[in-house]
């Protein structure tokens, strides 16, 4: 699965950054299966369309309808530098059938650190 295109950009009240992606192919649940593992995965199955939600925390936000071909996507504006590929990379990651789970794995752990290391110098 891959990020075709970015076809809506714009700032939140927060100083979040709100996307609308394009991808090359619908949103499929074993996807957002494979995403979960680093945040927390919510299915309104009662919508029609199967509407759901991902967040990780401090690092970005997916929502959408499972079956369609665009997602919104919103990083927090501290770590915006750090997150805005995140979700591109692990589009990358999820090679139909056999998604790469220790490259997620590690792109999350780099990611984390990164925002420690942050956190850290802002705390000083």
């Amino acid at each position: 699965m891959h990020v075709i295109k970015s076809v809506k950009q714009q700032s939140c009240v927060d100083g979040s950054l709100m996307r609308v992606l394009h991808l090359d192919e619908p949103v499929r649940r074993d996807f957002l299966v494979f995403l979960s593992q680093s945040g927390t995965l919510v299915f309104l199955d009662d919508t029609e369309g199967s509407f759901f939600t991902f967040t990780w925390d401090d690092v970005l936000s997916v929502m959408g309808f499972l079956g369609d071909t665009s997602v919104e996507v919103k990083n927090p504006k501290p770590y915006q530098d750090i997150t805005e590929s995140v979700f591109s990379d692990l589009c990358g990651l999820y090679r139909d059938g056999s998604p790469d789970f220790a490259a997620a794995r590690d792109l999350a752990t780099s990611v984390l650190e990164k925002i420690g290391s942050r956190r850290a110098g802002l705390n000083r």
